[in-house]
């Protein structure tokens, strides 16, 4: 089956654009982070994450966390234990129903350059709504790690640091790539 990378584009993004303008209006007055777009090894969705400084350290608190330590870091980098996850959930629902009907007509040998265009899907999204402005601009966007995930895979960390170096400036980029040492 042949899909449209665009159309999943352009429903990722317009998902993306109502979660995240959602979380920042409804908390104005956090110091957010990171934000970020995760889907699971199955590839049928992605959903919206998003992490500030005041819910990293309540996070923390409720975990009993000790500071400076590799549990905090895997706390603050970690969107699947984030107190801000699956935003507007349900805008993400169009995403998936599309992904759902693309991945019934995929043959198995397809399966693999699906995931691999789906997660290229969620960085563009994400890229798009850098370029508006959504994340901030100037000082503001240097202090904001923007990233794509993919959790329960072998494949994690290969996508999270391919997306944040497109994503981020070199600076915000290499921070993040030394995020668990």
């Amino acid at each position: 089956m042949s899909y449209n990378k665009k159309e999943l584009i352009e429903k990722i993004t317009a998902a993306s654009r109502i979660a995240f303008k959602k979380i920042l209006e409804e908390k104005p007055n956090e110091d957010f982070f990171s934000f970020v777009l995760l889907t699971v090894d199955d590839v049928l969705s992605c959903y919206a994450y998003a992490n500030s400084t005041e819910s990293h350290l309540k996070t923390m608190l409720t975990n009993n966390i000790a500071t400076n330590s590799k549990e905090e870091a895997y706390y603050k980098w970690a969107p699947v234990e984030w107190e801000y996850s699956t935003l507007s959930r349900e805008e993400f629902d169009p995403v998936y129903f599309l992904s759902e009907k693309i991945q019934d007509e995929l043959s198995e040998d397809s399966f693999y350059k699906y995931k691999m265009d789906l997660i290229d899907c969620m960085e563009t999204a994400l890229g798009q709504l850098d370029q508006e402005g959504i994340f901030g601009t100037g000082e503001k966007r240097n202090k904001i790690t923007l990233f794509t995930t993919i959790s329960d895979s072998f494949s994690t960390d290969e996508v999270e640091d391919h997306s944040s170096k497109r994503l981020n400036s070199l600076k915000v980029f290499e921070n993040f790539k030394t995020r668990f040492k």
